[in-house]
């Protein structure tokens, strides 16, 4: 899914992951955008949106302000749908009220205004989290010495990651799912401990013994 939009002068080709549809309200087409959310809590709630997720949302608003924004919910464990959330254009603003456009727009622009210098060829921009440069590299057939083999690098399948490795993400209690109405549990809540079977009663008492 591609699209074009005009920044400070720089025209942009997007290349976008997500499902984008078309939605009826009242006889007219709105653009609808569906960001997939991996959920590991499913028992236990609805995970909160993580600020990587609120930034592609932002980034969505931002391309087509006209767009309504929704999150699937899928179990990570199952793979199976089990939630449509919407969020409105205040909430976004919410999750982002800490996050500062103006700086990463200035430093996306002196980028994009440096690449476009460039002679014409394949490159691939790389950028390590926490760290404020970034590195470029060109494609080139030359096997010299310092060359990147992107194939070679990214040949073999990646690890599946255990699961200390996946982050915890709060959860929204807010939200209440059918899992909860089910079992009688408000979200956010430990199953409560199963009850003891204390056995016959009368076959625990004490038979009394005749006093001497």
């Amino acid at each position: 899914m591609t699209s074009s939009c005009c920044f400070r002068a720089l025209f942009i080709l997007i290349l976008q992951q997500g499902a984008e549809m078309l939605k009826k309200v009242t006889k007219k087409q709105t653009p609808v955008f569906v960001l997939t959310k991996m959920d590991y809590q499913y028992c236990y709630g609805v995970e909160s949106l993580t600020d990587s997720e609120s930034c592609r949302l932002w980034t969505e608003s931002l391309v087509h302000s006209n767009c309504t924004l929704y999150v699937g919910h899928v179990d990570a464990f199952t793979s199976k749908f089990f939630m449509l959330e919407e969020v409105t254009a205040q909430k976004l603003k919410e999750k982002v009220s800490a996050f500062k456009p103006a700086n990463c727009l200035n430093i996306l622009r002196h980028i994009l205004k440096w690449l476009i210098r460039l002679q014409d060829g394949s490159y691939l921009l790389s950028h390590a989290s926490k760290d404020s440069s970034v590195c470029l590299y060109k494609s080139s057939t030359d096997k010299t010495s310092g060359t990147y083999n992107l194939h070679e690098a990214h040949s073999n399948l990646p690890q599946a990651p255990s699961s200390l490795s996946v982050p915890w993400v709060p959860l929204n209690p807010n939200l209440l799912l059918r899992y909860h109405i089910h079992h009688g549990r408000p979200p956010c809540t430990f199953p409560p401990v199963p009850a003891v079977n204390a056995g016959n009663p009368k076959m625990n008492l004490a038979k009394k013994q005749p006093l001497p």
